[in-house]
């Protein structure tokens, strides 16, 4: 192994934030669903299936994606709001979500070259690496790739950004779908980090920290 691709989303910072929160219970309230989860499940759904609508010839910043699955689940739900206020409210969270413990150590201790690999437009992973201080050897987006994952070609934009082959590489990353299945897609190993110890695939390892994931690298 030469070295390791790295998740942003759900992996080095947390998926939850006052921001997404505001933003989940605001959509919440004007539709009159039984619970703020509800809506959000049927905005994750949308917003997952315009990712992989709008790759290649088609390929569409997530911050657009973003705009028309607000605007859509507006009209699902039947109420009125502003889609760009609310995905205001997604940016903050793209950008300034609550970082994870163990993150900064994990790339100060790393004993090989870290390349973060997201689906989150340029502007708000630069900012975010910015923000939590830590320096990855590279930064590789849907928007450097024009795909999302899961799709294996933003992995391979990857690989042909490191220099490597798929057998010198592991991802790391918390989303069974977009990281476990995405890499291997590209023939790249997989490894989950669970950290709710809720997540499980066979033949996958899974880490419950990314100190475990540390661990096994320095023995490695």
């Amino acid at each position: 192994m030469k070295i390791v691709f790295i998740d942003y989303m759900g992996t080095i910072v947390s998926e939850e934030s006052r921001y997404v929160n505001e933003v989940i219970y605001r959509c919440h309230k004007q539709a009159h669903t039984e619970s703020p989860s509800e809506v959000a499940a049927a905005w994750f759904r949308l917003h997952d299936s315009l990712l992989g609508k709008y790759c290649g010839r088609d390929f569409k910043p997530e911050h657009d994606i973003a705009v028309e699955t607000f605007e859509r689940i507006m009209e699902e739900y039947g109420f009125t709001d502003s889609a760009d206020e609310l995905c205001h409210g997604l940016e903050m969270h793209w950008m300034y979500s609550p970082v994870f413990d163990d993150t900064k150590e994990f790339f100060e201790e790393c004993p090989l070259p870290i390349y973060l690999v997201s689906n989150n437009d340029d502007k708000y992973l630069e900012e975010a690496v910015k923000r939590l201080k830590i320096h990855p050897a590279g930064i590789i987006t849907s928007e450097k790739a024009g795909y999302y994952k899961p799709d294996r070609r933003i992995f391979q934009e990857a690989l042909k950004i490191s220099g490597c082959a798929p057998e010198e590489v592991v991802h790391i990353g918390d989303s069974l779908e977009s990281d476990v299945k995405g890499a291997m897609s590209a023939g790249i190993t997989p490894w989950l980090v669970d950290r709710d110890g809720r997540k499980e695939i066979e033949g996958v390892r899974r880490f419950g920290s990314l100190r475990e994931v540390l661990k096994e690298l320095r023995i490695g």
